[in-house]
């Protein structure tokens, strides 16, 4: 999976109840064992405010934000999982 930064959606409301169904499917993603995860990269700053170095943005300071799918590290997955079963 090549890393083009290629939103799969965007323009999600900046609330709390869609941030925790991301965080929610996220940690059914990794129950699962799932290759990837969800990834927010916050978007379109409030009124007075202006992207920070990097083009990134706090959570506190967007209006909305974009989902991106990243590769999970395996390494660090798999130690967790041998631990778990030892």
């Amino acid at each position: 999976m090549n890393n083009n930064c290629e939103h799969l959606v965007t323009l999600i409301p900046n609330n709390f109840v869609t941030r925790w169904v991301i965080k929610c499917i996220n940690k059914r993603m990794k129950k699962a064992l799932s290759k990837y995860r969800l990834q927010i990269r916050y978007r379109r700053p409030k009124e007075g405010l202006h992207y920070g170095y990097g083009g990134g943005l706090r959570c506190s300071d967007a209006r909305t934000f974009s989902l991106y799918l990243r590769e999970r590290n395996y390494r660090k997955m798999w130690r967790h999982e041998e631990r778990r079963w030892r």
